[in-house]
Protein backbone atom coordinates (compact mmCIF):
# COMPACT_ATOMS: atom_id res chain seq x y z
CA UNK A 1 0.00 0.00 0.00
CA UNK A 2 1.51 3.70 -0.23
CA UNK A 3 2.59 5.91 1.27
CA UNK A 4 -0.32 8.61 1.35
CA UNK A 5 -2.31 7.14 3.71
CA UNK A 6 -3.02 9.13 6.89
CA UNK A 7 -1.06 6.29 8.45
CA UNK A 8 2.14 7.22 7.01
CA UNK A 9 2.54 9.47 9.73
CA UNK A 10 2.34 7.00 12.75
CA UNK A 11 5.36 4.45 13.95
CA UNK A 12 5.17 1.07 12.52
CA UNK A 13 1.92 1.07 10.98
CA UNK A 14 3.07 -0.96 8.19
CA UNK A 15 4.65 -3.45 10.45
CA UNK A 16 1.73 -3.30 12.85
CA UNK A 17 -1.50 -3.93 9.85
CA UNK A 18 1.21 -6.63 8.90
CA UNK A 19 0.96 -8.10 11.72
CA UNK A 20 -2.56 -7.60 12.47
CA UNK A 21 -3.30 -9.26 8.55
CA UNK A 22 -0.99 -12.13 8.97
CA UNK A 23 -2.90 -12.80 12.51
CA UNK A 24 -6.30 -12.69 10.85
CA UNK A 25 -5.69 -14.23 7.31
CA UNK A 26 -5.49 -18.05 8.58
CA UNK A 27 -9.14 -17.31 10.30
CA UNK A 28 -10.59 -16.10 6.99
CA UNK A 29 -11.34 -12.70 8.56
CA UNK A 30 -8.48 -10.69 6.73
CA UNK A 31 -8.60 -10.56 2.94
CA UNK A 32 -5.54 -9.12 0.56
CA UNK A 33 -6.97 -8.67 -3.16
CA UNK A 34 -4.86 -7.71 -5.97
CA UNK A 35 -5.13 -6.73 -9.74
CA UNK A 36 -2.49 -7.90 -11.83
CA UNK A 37 -1.17 -7.20 -15.00
CA UNK A 38 1.50 -9.03 -16.64
CA UNK A 39 2.53 -10.01 -13.51
CA UNK A 40 2.66 -7.08 -11.69
CA UNK A 41 0.68 -5.72 -9.01
CA UNK A 42 -1.57 -2.80 -10.04
CA UNK A 43 -4.28 -2.32 -7.56
CA UNK A 44 -4.24 -4.28 -4.07
CA UNK A 45 -6.73 -3.91 -1.22
CA UNK A 46 -7.51 -4.65 2.07
CA UNK A 47 -10.45 -5.73 3.77
CA UNK A 48 -12.06 -7.88 6.40
CA UNK A 49 -14.67 -10.56 6.31
CA UNK A 50 -16.97 -10.74 9.45
CA UNK A 51 -20.76 -12.30 9.94
CA UNK A 52 -21.49 -11.89 6.63
CA UNK A 53 -20.31 -8.00 5.85
CA UNK A 54 -17.06 -6.98 4.17
CA UNK A 55 -15.81 -4.05 5.75
CA UNK A 56 -13.14 -2.10 2.83
CA UNK A 57 -10.13 -0.55 4.90
CA UNK A 58 -7.32 0.22 2.43
CA UNK A 59 -6.73 0.59 -1.27
CA UNK A 60 -4.01 1.53 -3.56
CA UNK A 61 -3.64 1.24 -7.35
CA UNK A 62 -0.25 1.97 -9.42
CA UNK A 63 -0.65 5.53 -10.09
CA UNK A 64 0.51 5.14 -14.22
CA UNK A 65 -2.49 2.77 -15.02
CA UNK A 66 -4.73 5.25 -13.97
CA UNK A 67 -6.36 6.44 -16.73
CA UNK A 68 -7.75 2.58 -16.57
CA UNK A 69 -9.37 2.87 -13.23
CA UNK A 70 -7.27 -0.33 -11.96
CA UNK A 71 -8.68 0.56 -8.34
CA UNK A 72 -12.25 0.91 -9.59
CA UNK A 73 -11.77 -2.49 -11.46
CA UNK A 74 -10.24 -4.24 -7.90
CA UNK A 75 -13.34 -2.74 -6.20
CA UNK A 76 -15.65 -3.94 -8.73
CA UNK A 77 -14.65 -7.53 -8.31
CA UNK A 78 -14.75 -7.65 -4.55
CA UNK A 79 -18.09 -5.86 -4.77
CA UNK A 80 -19.78 -8.85 -6.62
CA UNK A 81 -17.53 -11.70 -4.83
CA UNK A 82 -19.36 -9.89 -1.89
CA UNK A 83 -22.93 -10.30 -3.25
CA UNK A 84 -22.00 -13.88 -4.52
CA UNK A 85 -21.44 -14.64 -0.93
CA UNK A 86 -24.31 -13.24 0.46
CA UNK A 87 -22.50 -10.58 1.83
CA UNK A 88 -23.22 -6.72 2.51
CA UNK A 89 -20.45 -4.55 1.32
CA UNK A 90 -19.50 -1.78 4.02
CA UNK A 91 -16.87 1.31 2.31
CA UNK A 92 -16.49 2.04 6.14
CA UNK A 93 -16.09 5.82 6.81
CA UNK A 94 -15.51 8.96 5.24
CA UNK A 95 -16.53 10.82 2.11
CA UNK A 96 -14.24 9.49 -0.99
CA UNK A 97 -16.05 10.06 -4.19
CA UNK A 98 -15.65 6.40 -5.41
CA UNK A 99 -18.28 5.59 -2.60
CA UNK A 100 -20.46 7.82 -3.96
CA UNK A 101 -20.22 6.20 -7.09
CA UNK A 102 -20.73 2.67 -5.70
CA UNK A 103 -23.14 2.67 -2.60
CA UNK A 104 -27.21 3.59 -2.87
CA UNK A 105 -27.08 4.84 0.76
CA UNK A 106 -24.55 6.14 3.34
CA UNK A 107 -25.79 5.09 7.34
CA UNK A 108 -23.97 5.74 10.51
CA UNK A 109 -20.97 4.59 11.64
CA UNK A 110 -20.41 3.44 15.66
CA UNK A 111 -17.23 2.37 17.27
CA UNK A 112 -16.88 0.58 20.26
CA UNK A 113 -13.30 1.63 22.15
CA UNK A 114 -12.23 -1.05 24.63
CA UNK A 115 -9.74 -0.33 27.25
CA UNK A 116 -8.09 -3.16 28.73
CA UNK A 117 -6.06 -0.76 30.86
CA UNK A 118 -7.68 -1.06 34.34
CA UNK A 119 -7.14 2.95 35.08
CA UNK A 120 -8.71 3.56 31.60
CA UNK A 121 -11.68 1.58 32.32
CA UNK A 122 -12.63 2.83 35.66
CA UNK A 123 -12.63 6.17 34.09
CA UNK A 124 -15.42 5.12 31.88
CA UNK A 125 -17.15 3.37 34.70
CA UNK A 126 -20.70 4.93 34.71
CA UNK A 127 -20.25 6.56 31.12
CA UNK A 128 -20.66 3.22 29.70
CA UNK A 129 -23.86 1.49 30.27
CA UNK A 130 -24.04 -2.47 30.18
CA UNK A 131 -26.60 -2.82 27.99
CA UNK A 132 -24.89 -0.82 25.65
CA UNK A 133 -21.97 -3.27 25.47
CA UNK A 134 -24.73 -6.34 25.17
CA UNK A 135 -25.82 -4.71 22.24
CA UNK A 136 -22.57 -4.22 20.46
CA UNK A 137 -21.84 -8.35 21.35
CA UNK A 138 -24.57 -9.36 19.66
CA UNK A 139 -24.00 -6.98 15.89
Amino acid sequence: FGEEFVYRNKPRWKELVGEMVNALLDQGVAQVSTLRLNGAIIASGLSFWHKGRRYFYLTHYDRSYAKHSPGKVLLYHLIEQTFTDKGVFCFGQGTHGYKEDWAQSAGELKAAYLFLNPTARRALDGLIHQDFILRLSTV
